[in-house]
């Protein structure tokens, strides 16, 4: 119905079946539609994203109404051909421009010289930096690096905000060094998932990795005002989402611990066993056991009503 408008095959199927099928949860729309709870779900969250479902404190799927539909998806659309014009021409300005003054986007190519502007930037900061870290859990030989880079840092009063994956909280060695950085003043969260590896000096230089799944290959360095802010402000967003980690995440949370706090987060966006037991970097036994703790402790009988239950007791 509207994938003409760039919505989602799973997201279209979900809004058609919730609108022609009104009253149903996640599980029995599936029943109906003859599609796994899965693709309903993940079909559900972009319907939510895009402001065509209606999130409520009962678990039935509540869309919109195709006009009001329409008139959204149309209205991003807008916005989307806004932006690309607003990038277009900001790229046409950067073209003609002939002054001496630090070009507002800068390409570096390579692993050495791309960790010598890195180095630089970090250098050359006064205040804060921020950085989001999706990486997955340090080597030895990276977390020594990272504590002598650091330690100058917090010797010249930086301050320091990362977001580390979730999975780095199964790791020891990952677990040291977080509390060494809390010790010094630095302060650490996780999140499920992260967009990209990014770091921002002073809300004023942004680094971001030309590809986003090996950022050694190459980085570009914003410097445009605007293109900055809308970096720190996902930031923020991210960082007031995320879940601290180290001295101040060492009680449990809500009855649960450190990892079972994040098997409930994975379990909510509708990840399988076998996900989560990969993600956390533990056997797929552990992972069920902690599964069907967490369920308990919630009263839920399925992970979607499980999900549910956890927003609705502000546990998520």
């Amino acid at each position: 119905m509207f994938e003409s408008f760039g919505l989602g095959v799973e997201a279209d199927l979900v809004y058609c079946g919730a609108h022609e099928n009104p009253g149903n949860t996640a599980d029995s729309l599936a029943k109906v539609l003859g599609q796994s709870p899965q693709l309903i779900i993940n079909g559900y969250q972009e319907l939510v994203e895009t402001g065509l479902a209606i999130q409520s404190l009962f678990p039935e799927i509540v869309v919109v109404g195709p006009q009001h539909a329409v008139d959204i998806l149309v209205a991003r659309q807008e916005a989307a051909l806004i932006a690309s014009k607003d990038r277009a021409q900001q790229f046409k300005a950067s073209l003609s421009k002939t002054d001496t003054q630090a070009p507002e986007v800068e390409t570096i190519r390579g692993s050495a010289a791309v960790h010598d502007r890195i180095l630089a930037i970090g250098a050359e900061a006064v205040t804060e930096l921020a950085t989001l870290s999706p990486g997955g859990i340090y080597t030895a030989e990276q977390i020594e690096a990272n504590k002598f880079r650091s330690a100058e840092m917090f010797a010249r009063k930086i301050r320091s905000r990362t977001i580390y994956a979730s999975s780095v909280r199964n790791d020891p060695a990952t677990q040291e060094y977080v509390s060494w950085v809390n010790e010094h003043g630095g302060a650490v969260r996780t999140a499920l998932s992260l967009p990209l590896r990014m770091i921002i000096a002073d809300r004023k230089v942004a680094v971001l990795p030309l590809d986003r799944n090996d950022a050694m290959l190459g980085i570009t360095v914003h410097r445009n005002p605007t293109v900055v802010y809308a970096l720190q402000e996902m930031f923020e967003f991210i960082w007031n989402a995320s879940t601290p980690l180290g001295a101040a995440s060492a009680q449990t949370t809500h009855g649960l611990s450190s990892e079972e706090y994040t098997a409930l987060e994975l379990l909510a966006v509708g990840k399988e066993t076998t996900d989560i037991a990969k993600l956390m970097k533990q056997p797929d036994r552990t992972t069920r056991y902690m599964i069907a703790k967490i369920m308990k402790s919630l009263e839920a009988k399925t992970r979607f009503e499980a999900g549910y239950r956890a927003v609705k007791k502000g546990w998520l």
